[in-house]
């Protein structure tokens, strides 16, 4: 194969997972907004609510690494095919579900779809662009997961609310299906960096993967928090709806920006000082938030603390695929995947637990506590440039 034929397919690998990354996470926005809505209106107590909802993290949990791994066995393109067909036939089942059971059930699937859209894309992407663009890609893919995540639940409760609960998990199965079909035919297993030196200017970064995924799962642990507390605090304080969304609207810019941004950085300066300053930044405005509490504060910190996590994400993401042994990357991007998914679920139920007992001011405290030994796990295992 020529490198021009290479480079043909590597560039179209990375549009097609941007494109298929964001139209995925448009559906599971929709089902955020959706399902809880949903089945309070079926007057499904609040706890089943909550199993069925956990069912979907939870089997993604599960899923994340044998996902991974089966991508290093059999192709990236197999899985990634695989994974969406997945999600449409969970969508279109979910536009049939009458019970919380079946929510559950058919949520579950809809999870184990999903793992197999994470891990495998990463992979994929990684050995599609060369080491000084990875970052910069990273950067777009979490541009793409945001921006899908904030699109769905505005398409899902336009839909939701003039057509009920068929129509937009109708509309989200049958755009997925067809990506699932040009992912098929567009999609190549290529390794355009293969044979290529990593430029990683973090060379002493060792390969033991445990301390980058110890420091994703408290970067997740503690924006799942922050999902959960923000607009508990805003209305607690008498914040309307729509300036807590405007708010958070901003902040989501915020990170986007920050996303592409900050990944091309780290792909010019290398990976260790975006990352070390976005922790640094997040620490820093935390502490701040809990010390100087309010609604006014909170405006001003929050699209900060957002830079910090848009300076750690891609970098941190790019410096996982290129510790990773090249027969094992699936894998190891199945390993991220676990680990986002551990915050995501313990989070919120740290920071409900904690907040009830101590308040707001001790649960920031402690999440810039949390950031701070993540800084700390970081630096500990990076050595200077040689």
């Amino acid at each position: 194969m020529s490198s021009l034929d290479l480079r043909t397919k590597a560039r179209r690998n990375l549009v097609m997972i941007l494109l298929s990354t964001f139209i995925a996470r448009v559906g599971f926005g929709e089902l955020t907004l959706i399902l809880s809505y949903h089945l309070g209106t079926l007057n499904v107590p609040t706890s089943l609510s909550g199993v069925a909802m956990a069912s979907n993290p939870a089997a993604e949990l599960i899923t994340a690494i044998p996902a991974g791994y089966l991508s290093d066995k059999f192709g990236r393109k197999k899985a990634i095919v695989l994974g969406l067909l997945g999600v449409s036939f969970a969508f279109a089942m979910l536009s049939t579900a009458k019970s919380w059971t079946s929510f559950a059930l058919f949520a579950c699937i809809l999870g184990v779809g999903e793992a197999f859209t994470i891990s495998p894309a990463l992979a994929l992407l990684s050995e599609s662009v060369d080491s000084v663009r990875l970052g910069v890609s990273m950067g777009l893919f979490d541009l793409s997961v945001t921006l899908g995540y904030i699109a769905g639940p505005v398409l899902g409760g336009v839909l939701y609310g003039r057509y009920g609960i068929g129509v937009p998990f109708l509309v989200a199965s049958s755009v997925i299906l067809v990506v699932a079909l040009l992912d098929l035919f567009l999609i190549s297993d290529v390794r355009y960096g293969k044979g290529m030196k990593r430029d990683l200017r973090t060379a002493g970064m060792p390969r033991n993967i445990v301390p980058l995924t110890l420091i994703w799962v408290i970067a997740m642990f503690v924006l799942s928090i922050g999902q959960l507390i923000i607009p508990r605090y805003a209305e607690e304080v008498g914040v309307s709806s729509r300036e807590t969304g405007i708010l958070l609207g901003a902040v989501g810019l915020v990170l986007m920006i920050s996303y592409v941004l900050f990944g091309r950085i780290s792909d010019k300066v290398g990976r260790a000082l975006p990352m070390v300053t976005g922790l640094c930044i997040a620490a820093l405005g935390i502490g701040l938030l809990a010390v100087f509490l309010s609604w006014n504060t909170m405006r001003i910190l929050l699209p900060v603390i957002a830079v910090g996590g848009g300076a750690f994400a891609p970098a941190g993401m790019a410096i996982l695929s290129e510790v990773a042994p090249e027969d094992l990357r699936g894998t190891t991007m199945g390993i991220y995947d676990f680990s986002i998914s551990i915050g995501m679920i313990l989070g919120p139920l740290y920071g409900g637990i904690v907040k009830d007992l101590f308040g707001y001011r001790v649960l920031f405290l402690s999440c810039s506590l949390l950031v701070s030994i993540a800084l700390l796990v970081l630096t500990a295992f990076i050595r200077k440039e040689p």
